[in-house]
C-alpha cells in the first residue's frame, strides 16, 4: 500500500519496515492496520474490478465489522494510558479510523469522473477519495497531535506526510479548510516552492495577476498561476517529456497547491469582496479534484460545488464586474465551463449551457479549436477537459446563435395573424395576413399587423380607444357597434368607414402620390 502512497526517500517501504513491525507489539496497531488494509483492498477492488473480493458478499459486514469494533475497543484501551496516549503507535492507529470502514451499496462505484485526468492513482489518491471522511475520529486525530507538539515531533518515517496527506483529501471531500499545517514527504513543513518547479508565465497568453483588476485576490491569483504551472508540469509528463524533478516532489507540488486552494477563504469570511471571487474559487476547486487533485467521480463532491456556483452566479448581475473588460467575459465562460463539464449527464448542465449561451459574444466563432484556445487561456489540460468540453459546448454554439437572432429582432413579430390588416379591410382587398401584408409592403404603407398584439381578437380595431360611430351610423342617426364593419353597413350593404380611417386613407394617397412623383 505505502510505495504507492509514500515515496519518502529514508526508506523504501515504511509500511513493511516500520509500520508492520512495530503494530506486532502494540495491541491497537496491529488491528487498526488490519481494518484499513482490508477497507483499502475492498474499495480499491470494487473501483477497478481488477482484484479477487476480498470476501463473499455475505461475510463482509461481519469480517469488517468485527475488524473495525475490536480496532476501537484497543484504541479507546490505550487512550487510557498515559505513556501510550500520544505515543507515533497510538497515532498512528487512529489515521487508520479516519475514513469509515463501511462501503455503502448505495453508491454506484462505477460512476466516473467527468474530467479523464492522468495520475489518478498517485498516492492511492482513487481509493482514499472514494472512502467516506470520520470527521469525529480526524478530530481526535488532530488533538492528539496537539498534545504530541505538532506533526514535527512524530518520529515514526512516514507517518507525519501520511496525516497530513490523509486528511488532506478528507478536506477535498467536505469541502473545508484542513485542520493542520503543510507537511511534506520529505519531513519539512515548508510552503516555499523550488525556483525551478515555478511555472514561467512568460509564454502564456494571459497572467491572472491583472485579473486581480476583476476581483480576485492576490492569493487566489496566486493559487490559479500554481494550478497552471502544475498543469504544464502534467502536460510535459503525459506527452513524454522531461520531468526535472521526481515523483516525491510531483506529490509535494501537487499537495501543497491543493492545501493552499482549500485554505482560501469562502467570500462570507472576507470584507468588501468581489462578487467574481467566490465564483472563480469554486471553479478553481472543480478543476482541482477534476485534474491536479484528480478525485474518483463516486467521492468528488461536484454536486456541492455545483449548487454553490450555480447559486453565486445567480445572485450576481453577469453583466456587472465580469463585463468589465474581454478578460471578465471570457474569465467567466471558463467559469460556466468548469461548471458545465461537472454537470455532465445531470439536469443542472442545461442551466450552464443556456448561461454560456447568454454570455458568449457574438463574435465568437462556433469551433471548439477556436474555443479551446480560450480556454488555454485559464485553467485547462486538453487530455483531462478535452472530451466532456467539447460536448459541453457543442451544446451551447446552437443557443448563441438564437440569442444573436433574439437580440437582432427585440420584437418578435408573428408570420402570419388571425385576421387582415385593417388597410386591406378598409379596401375591401384580399390580404395575406403577412406581417406585413403584401398589400401594404407593395403600396408602401404602414401595416397595422406590425403593430397589432397578437393577444387581442381579430376583430377588434388596432385603435382600441375607438369610442364614436361609423360616419353611416353618425349620419343616419343609428347606434352603432362600432366593429370594422359595424353589423348594421354590411346588412344595409354599405360602405362603413370611421373618420379616422379617412384620415388616414387622405394621408396614405398623398403619400403614394409623393413617392409616385420621386419614381
Amino acid at each position: 500500500m505505502t510505495p504507492s502512497m509514500l515515496p519518502t526517500p529514508e526508506v523504501t517501504n515504511p509500511y513493511l519496515q516500520s509500520w508492520f513491525p512495530l503494530s506486532l507489539s502494540d495491541s491497537a496497531l496491529f488491528p487498526a492496520l488490519l481494518s484499513s488494509s482490508l477497507t483499502h483492498y475492498k474499495v480499491n477492488h470494487l473501483l477497478t474490478g481488477d482484484l479477487p473480493a476480498p470476501f463473499g458478499m455475505g461475510d463482509e459486514s461481519l469480517t469488517l465489522g468485527a475488524s473495525y469494533k475490536e480496532t476501537v475497543k484497543a484504541i479507546n484501551a490505550a487512550m487510557q494510558d498515559p505513556v501510550r496516549v500520544t505515543s507515533d503507535a497510538t497515532i498512528l492507529a487512529v489515521l487508520m479510523t479516519i475514513e469509515k470502514p463501511f462501503m455503502p451499496g448505495s453508491k454506484d462505484w462505477s460512476q466516473e469522473s467527468p474530467f479523464q485526468a492522468p495520475l489518478r492513482r498517485l498516492q492511492w489518491l482513487n481509493v482514499h477519495g472514494a472512502r467516506e471522511p470520520n470527521l469525529d475520529h480526524q478530530t481526535g486525530l488532530c488533538r492528539l497531535i496537539q498534545l504530541r507538539g505538532g506533526l514535527h515531533n512524530i518520529r515514526l518515517p512516514g507517518v507525519a506526510a501520511a496525516i497530513f496527506y490523509r486528511v488532506l483529501v478528507n478536506s477535498t471531500l467536505t469541502l473545508s479548510p484542513p485542520p493542520i499545517p503543510f507537511f511534506s514527504l520529505s519531513g519539512t513543513m515548508t510552503e516555499l516552492l523550488k525556483a525551478d518547479h515555478v511555472h514561467s508565465w512568460d509564454a502564456t497568453a494571459i497572467h491572472f495577476g491583472p485579473l486581480c483588476e476583476l476581483g480576485l485576490t492576490p492569493d487566489l491569483a496566486d493559487v490559479y498561476e500554481q494550478l497552471a504551472g502544475y498543469t504544464r508540469i502534467i502536460k510535459r509528463f503525459v506527452d513524454g517529456g522531461t520531468v526535472n524533478f521526481g515523483r516525491q516532489a510531483m506529490c509535494d507540488q501537487r499537495n501543497l497547491i491543493q492545501y493552499r486552494l482549500m485554505t482560501l477563504p469562502p467570500a462570507v469570511c472576507l470584507i468588501d469582496v468581489s462578487p467574481v471571487y467566490e465564483a472563480c474559487r469554486i471553479a478553481a476547486i472543480i478543476y482541482s479534484i477534476g485534474v491536479t487533485f484528480p478525485l474518483p467521480g463516486v467521492g468528488a463532491p461536484f454536486a456541492a460545488l455545483l449548487q454553490s456556483l450555480k447559486a453565486e452566479i445567480q445572485q450576481n448581475e453577469l453583466d456587472g464586474p465580469w463585463s468589465t473588460s474581454p478578460h471578465g467575459v471570457r474569465l467567466l465562460l471558463w467559469v460556466l465551463t468548469m461548471g458545465g463539464i461537472a454537470a455532465t449527464d445531470t439536469a443542472e448542465q442545461q442551466w450552464f449551457v443556456e448561461t454560456a449561451s447568454r454570455v458568449a459574444p457574438g463574435s465568437l466563432v462556433p469551433e471548439w479549436r477556436e474555443t479551446r484556445n480560450m480556454l488555454r487561456e485559464f485553467l485547462w489540460l486538453d487530455s483531462a477537459c478535452d472530451m466532456s468540453g467539447k460536448q459541453f459546448w457543442t451544446q451551447v454554439y446552437p443557443l448563441i446563435g438564437q440569442s444573436i437572432e433574439t437580440e437582432s429582432q427585440p420584437t418578435q413579430l408573428p408570420h402570419k395573424n388571425m385576421s387582415p390588416c385593417n388597410q386591406c379591410k378598409a379596401k375591401r382587398i384580399r390580404c395575406d395576413k403577412g406581417v406585413p401584408c403584401e398589400n401594404c409592403a407593395k403600396g408602401g404603407f404602414r401595416c397595422s399587423s406590425q403593430t397589432l398584439p397578437t393577444d387581442k381578437p381579430a376583430r377588434v380595431h388596432v385603435f382600441t380607444v375607438r369610442g364614436k360611430p361609423c360616419k353611416i351610423c353618425k349620419m343616419r342617426k343609428l347606434k352603432c357597434d362600432k366593429q370594422n364593419p359595424c353589423g348594421r353597413c354590411v346588412a344595409g350593404g354599405w360602405t362603413c368607414v370611421y373618420e379616422h380611417v379617412a384620415s388616414q386613407r387622405t394621408a396614405t394617397a398623398g403619400l403614394s402620390v409623393s413617392i409616385g412623383n420621386r419614381q
